[in-house]
């Protein structure tokens, strides 16, 4: 049924029977009967919105991992809300309303919900001045993180708007390479810092970053050539804020350090206040 809502919405963006079964991964000749033949939606009037967030995905480009993890996150949420329970053929069905439940998933539900939260605080932010032009991400790791699969980002990073943001996709583990190379550094010697974002570096946001003592070191590549060196070296004991001035072909960027995602955007917004304050 969603393959046949999001192929008539994609018919509307003027894409043809044989892009859309490509994209769909389906026959062209399934996608003309998905065309023609009605089918009711009045027994799961959510699936229109799935199936809208899923054709504006295709549209822009995703390929089908953020898709898959869009619908599994849609199907998960609508059976933890109850919302399949009266198609079971079982008086007072609860079984699916606890497929992921935090104690079923453990500490990487909580960590896709801080993400999650954190992407919700952006959403009231002015984003568009704090994006470098490779953009914002988050990442957070689980507290005993080994490798990049045990580290969640957004996949695509954040879009920025004129005001808030906007994700292709859900956040998911193992999607982000950089931030998670910088997490793993960091956790050898500081096991508590399990979150990082990138923002644009802006120069007049030193003078608020000094406000803050001993928090803020700048990456010198005459002495450490990469990010994850500093963070191996002495320089870095826990510091919040790593400043990359750039180099050829490297944009510069500023990194925000803390425990969870929504602390990190919080100190963002912090350092935002005081920048303003330091401009009056």
């Amino acid at each position: 049924m969603v393959r046949s809502m999001v192929a008539r919405k994609l018919v509307r963006m003027d894409w043809s029977q044989s892009t859309i079964a490509e994209a769909l991964g389906v026959s062209q000749a399934m996608v003309s009967k998905y065309l023609t033949r009605p089918f009711p939606i009045e027994s799961f009037p959510e699936a229109e919105d799935l199936a809208q967030e899923a054709a504006h995905l295709i549209s822009h480009g995703a390929d089908r991992a953020a898709i898959v993890a869009l619908v599994c996150k849609w199907c998960f949420t609508y059976k933890e809300k109850g919302n399949l329970c009266a198609h079971h053929p079982v008086d007072h069905c609860s079984v699916c309303m606890n497929l992921r439940s935090q104690e079923e998933v453990g500490e990487r539900f909580n960590v896709l919900n801080d993400i999650d939260q954190a992407v919700n605080t952006l959403q009231e932010m002015d984003v568009e001045s704090l994006s470098p032009q490779v953009r914002i991400n988050i990442a957070q790791a689980v507290s005993e993180a080994e490798n990049s699969m045990d580290i969640a980002a957004i996949p695509g990073r954040l879009i920025p708007l004129a005001k808030g943001v906007r994700t292709l996709a859900p956040p998911e583990f193992g999607v982000s390479r950089h931030l998670s190379s910088l997490l793993l550094a960091s956790m050898k010697k500081n096991p508590g810092i399990r979150a990082v974002m990138n923002i644009r570096y802006d120069p007049s946001m030193d003078q608020s970053l000094k406000k803050i003592p001993g928090q803020t070191v700048y990456l010198d590549r005459t002495t450490h050539s990469t990010l994850e060196d500093l963070l191996a070296s002495d320089v870095w004991n826990g510091q919040e804020f790593i400043v990359d001035s750039g180099d050829f072909g490297i944009e510069p960027c500023t990194y925000v350090f803390g425990q969870t995602a929504p602390q990190v955007v919080e100190k963002v917004m912090s350092t935002l206040k005081l920048n303003k304050g330091d401009e009056k």
